[in-house]
């Protein structure tokens, strides 16, 4: 993994690292701004996906089978979510 320019295999540095990113991935977004989200609500502009768009490497193209996801499919997704398995 390459954190801050300098790839590094050390376990505990990039376990620290993800968590760091996914704990911190919808900073900005708050509560209201989810719940206010439509289908044709644009993310564009938030730190994640210009992080994501910035790291992307066009050299995994095929590598990453992502399909887009409509929103009745994310919220049932989420509401399948069991809060007891979180880790807080």
């Amino acid at each position: 993994m390459r954190i801050d320019g300098v790839v590094t295999s050390d376990k505990q540095r990039v376990a620290e690292e993800m968590g760091s990113y996914f704990a911190n991935i919808t900073d900005g977004l708050g509560a209201n701004d989810v719940n206010q989200a439509t289908s044709s609500t644009d993310f564009g502009e938030h730190r994640s996906v210009k992080v994501i768009t910035e790291m992307f490497d066009p050299s995994h193209i095929g590598f990453y089978k992502l399909g887009l996801l409509g929103m009745d499919e994310v919220v049932a997704m989420l509401k399948d979510v069991n809060p007891r398995k979180a880790t807080g």
